[in-house]
């Protein structure tokens, strides 16, 4: 069994890490050769955590099934599902995806991300083999994009979607690729505005995926 490292994010100090970037650079590349599964849990200060212009990417480190990495919300700062009620990641200036990068094996728990940009390009997630469970996505014209030319699965387990802002041209969910890819929603639920904007759909889907809704 991999040894668990488990550390906290707390923008007000009184955890191990005040930003994300720090407790990415301490996981390291390599949890396979290390034997090690790490685990971040985001502590609700009652404020939003603001990302900036940074992201939640994470590339190239080497894992696997049981040597992974989980961020979840601290035990109390649940979102439950709900605007505001716990741990949001939250960038209001960044025009890619504040959730992405290359690393597989990497589920996200019980937390909320927040990017309103109306003029956002590639939503709040580029995820590659990553879940999401009882997670709540509040986006401006893309809530969520995966975008790829490798076969990379999803799994979004129990989560909401929701479109904050629409404009022309917006999707709440969009996908391209030259690959199959397998994307699972699981008790989720979409809420948009879109169709009432030009050229606009909830879900536009690429014909190089494989999708179950359950």
């Amino acid at each position: 069994m991999p040894t668990v490292v488990t550390k906290t994010l707390d923008s007000t100090g009184a955890g191990d890490y005040t930003t994300f970037s720090a407790w990415a650079s301490f996981v390291g590349s390599d949890l396979v050769t290390a034997d090690e599964q790490h685990i971040l849990e985001c502590v609700d200060t009652g404020a939003y955590f603001d990302m900036g212009t940074s992201t939640l990417d994470m590339y190239g480190v080497s894992t696997d099934a049981t040597r992974n990495i989980i961020i979840r919300a601290q035990s109390g700062s649940e979102t439950n599902l709900t605007k505001g009620s716990g741990f949001q990641f939250y960038s209001a200036e960044y025009y890619d995806h504040l959730v992405g990068g290359s690393t597989n094996y990497i589920t996200y728990e019980n937390l909320e991300f927040v990017s309103p940009n109306a003029t956002q390009t590639a939503g709040i997630t580029n995820t590659h083999d990553m879940t999401f469970t009882n997670c709540l996505f509040e986006g401006g014209k893309y809530v969520i994009t995966n975008a790829s030319n490798t076969t990379y699965d999803h799994l979004y387990d129990n989560c909401k979607f929701e479109q904050v802002v629409t404009s022309n041209y917006s999707h709440l969910f969009t996908t391209w690729g030259n690959e199959a890819h397998d994307v699972i929603f699981r008790d989720c639920e979409f809420i948009s505005d879109a169709s009432n904007e030009y050229n606009s759909t909830m879900l536009e889907l690429s014909q190089s995926y494989n999708y179950t809704f359950e």
